[in-house]
């Protein structure tokens, strides 16, 4: 058996010679021609599939996808065309191929590089179990596995895979497929039937003291009430909405549920028991105040509400926090940021605090255009400009002077103001641009104040 390409060839004659010997080089000519191109459409056994870089998907899985069978005649076109259906499942990020000569065939070889984010797969609200479905998607979906993607052709044919035997068992509604938060933060590709989605009614509080359980289920109902429930959901929708109502109060070890949910005899959807532990109440121990270069101590501690010693209140701690960033804007950091590295000792029942800051380089005022005022009005809001060229910039101070100005009624006919600012990062200094829009009169009102208006940050 040739090689894969190779032309079967060759045969012994005697000396022809001539109109034979031309005769027979013609002939030779022509089927050397002929089985040229036949070479080229030749097809070989398969003998041998390799696949490279899987690690989701096994082997026998991306084998069956490729439609190629060990024994089958092949060549390039059968190659191509298995890679297509390969890709054709959505889940590969990059494909390729390389064949090979093996024995009296072909060897080919697939390397694939699976998408980074996949996600596990659930089930919810069927009437067949998880192992049923799973079974059926194996059967139908080229490439199924524990772990897909959150869109594409592999969520589509699910999809359309779970639909039909929806439909099948007969339901008219539709199945969804969307991403879902588990209790743990992992997410799952979750699939379920709208009609058999359940969403929350009324959420009951047990065992909150600190916070009435009335005052607990009128706030949180307004946040909750309609939302889809799933026991992921809800904690979530607790941590961020009602966590921060227990940590003003010092509960920083605040627990939810266990939780159990029922169907609500008076709505439509689940009625929600959560039950709480509040814990002990902490108190701060460490909580130095920051050091903010270029502002006076005296300042700084005037805004820093927490104190050593005191019962945790982190929505106070929170708002000195934007006190502090404030002031650094007005006084010209206007890069600032600060964190709160929160430490909580848990056996002690206490809160470190600390802010960490992050001033910057500190911006000045550089120059005042004035655009859409006359020649007579234009002196007159320059003279009200209370920012002096090369003092700290505040990134507020330009709203708030045309608001006062709005606020004075100081021209006729005026439809808007607006304010840019160009800012010069190899300074640090900042221009400002006032814009005034409309048909003003071409003097302030006589009752218009005229003296500077001043920086209230």
């Amino acid at each position: 058996m040739p090689n894969p390409g190779e032309i079967p060839g060759g045969c012994e004659t005697d000396r022809p010679s001539g109109a034979y010997l031309f005769m027979m080089v013609r002939f030779l000519c022509l089927a050397l021609a002929v089985c040229s191109i036949a070479a080229g459409q030749d097809k070989y056994p398969l003998r041998a599939i390799e696949i490279v870089g899987a690690e989701n998907y096994s082997t026998q899985s991306i084998i069956a996808a490729s439609g190629l069978k060990v024994g089958d005649p092949v060549g390039e076109a059968e190659f191509k065309r298995a890679l297509e259906r390969i890709n054709a499942a959505g889940v590969f990020d990059r494909l390729e191929f390389r064949y090979d000569p093996l024995g009296d065939g072909y060897r080919v070889t697939f390397t694939v590089q699976e998408l980074e984010q996949l996600y596990a797969v659930e089930f919810r609200g069927f009437d067949d179990s998880p192992d049923e479905l799973k079974a059926l998607l194996d059967e139908q979906v080229p490439l199924f596995a524990a772990r897909v993607p959150s869109t594409g052709p592999m969520i589509e044919g699910i999809g359309n895979t779970l639909q039909a035997r929806w439909q099948s068992q007969g339901h008219d509604s539709k199945v969804v497929g969307q991403l879902e938060a588990q209790t743990s933060g992992e997410l799952v590709m979750l699939f379920r039937p709208q009609e058999r989605l359940q969403t929350i009614s009324l959420v009951l509080f047990e065992n909150s003291e600190v916070i009435s359980a009335f005052d607990l289920q009128g706030f949180f109902n307004r946040i909750a009430r309609g939302e889809e429930y799933s026991e992921a959901r809800l904690q979530e929708l607790l941590r961020y909405n009602v966590r921060p109502l227990f940590e003003e109060k010092g509960r920083m070890g605040v627990k939810f549920c266990p939780c159990s949910a029922e169907d609500d005899p008076d709505n439509l959807g689940l009625r929600v028991t959560v039950q709480v532990d509040e814990g002990p109440e902490y108190r701060f121990d460490a909580v130095p105040p920051p050091e903010i270069a270029g502002i006076e101590p005296e300042k700084v501690a005037s805004m820093y509400s927490p104190k050593a010693g005191a019962a945790v209140n982190m929505k106070q701690a929170r708002e000195s926090q934007a006190a502090i960033e404030e002031v650094l804007h007005a006084n010209g950091f206007i890069r600032a940021s600060t964190q709160l590295d929160v430490s909580v000792d848990d056996e002690a029942n206490t809160v470190d605090l600390e802010f960490l800051v992050e001033q910057g380089y500190r911006y000045t005022f550089d120059r005042l255009v004035i655009e859409g005022l006359d020649i007579l009005a234009e002196p007159i809001i320059r003279k009200r400009w209370g920012m002096a060229s090369g003092a700290a910039y505040s990134p507020r101070y330009p709203a708030f002077f045309l608001a006062r100005l709005q606020q004075e009624n100081a021209f006729d006919g005026l439809q808007d103001t607006r304010f840019k600012e160009d800012v010069n990062e190899a300074t640090k200094r900042v221009s400002v641009t006032l814009q005034f829009i409309g048909q003003t009169k071409k003097r302030l009102y006589p009752d218009a104040a005229s003296d500077p208006v001043k920086d209230p940050f």
